[in-house]
């Protein structure tokens, strides 16, 4: 039998239309929260993570993790019914509570690091993907989580539509003279924000004859693209 304050109950137990709440929320009025409903709050499994993890005292960096649980855990709690996971069907990976446990960890772990919401939500969105409708894979699900994080907090999400609707354009031409064209106005796409994910090919640094330079968007991305981000 799991233990009560388990982490994987951050996942699997129901948090209740407070944490719902917090989503639409702002930090201020999440710390108003806190003060107010203090002993609703901790019974919360993700509070008593929280509290051990961050200082109380702490309550901006408290209120900035809470929102972002909130809207990771929307779209599980959305798709995911509760006896979803006491399926004998279900993941083997799951089963092995040890590997799962470590799992979710890393997940929360992430998530506190993330730093913008809208990566919450993504992160979210892509644990329904990978747990209910394994569109993903484990190691998949491992190697984005941290994509996520290193995608610009601002800029990355755009970034990436550019490049998925440049692919697409690339993909759909077939006139030689107009593929070199929409390859011109790919090159000069702005990378950066996406530099150190795993979604693009990068400039290899080499030249040759009709080489106009400038990343692509590669098949993982397009993935992550159509199934995740294009979601929220």
């Amino acid at each position: 039998m799991a233990k009560k304050n388990s982490i994987t109950e951050i996942i699997k137990k129901s948090t209740g239309e407070l944490i719902k709440d917090v989503a639409e929320l702002g930090i201020a009025e999440i710390i108003d929260r806190i003060d107010k409903d203090t002993t609703i709050f901790k019974e919360l499994p993700i509070i008593k993570w929280a509290f051990l993890v961050h200082e109380v005292t702490n309550k901006v960096h408290l209120s900035f993790f809470l929102k972002k649980y909130a809207l990771f855990i929307g779209p599980i709690q959305k798709e995911i019914p509760d006896d979803f996971w006491d399926d004998e069907k279900i993941d083997e990976l799951v089963r092995r509570k040890k590997k799962f446990t470590k799992l979710i960890e890393e997940t929360v772990v992430a998530l506190d690091r993330y730093q913008a919401v809208n990566k919450a939500k993504i992160l979210g969105i892509l644990f329904v993907k990978t747990f209910k409708e394994k569109i993903f894979t484990i190691d998949e699900y491992n190697t984005l989580i941290f994509s996520i994080e290193l995608m610009h907090p601002h800029l990355g999400i755009e970034c990436l539509k550019q490049f998925y609707f440049y692919r697409l354009r690339m993909e759909k031409a077939t006139d030689k003279k107009n593929k070199e064209k929409i390859w011109l106005e790919g090159s000069k796409l702005d990378f950066s924000p996406l530099t150190t994910t795993c979604f693009l090919r990068l400039p290899s640094g080499g030249a040759y004859t009709g080489d106009m330079g400038g990343a692509y968007l590669n098949n993982f991305g397009q993935k992550f693209y159509v199934e995740v981000v294009s979601k929220i």
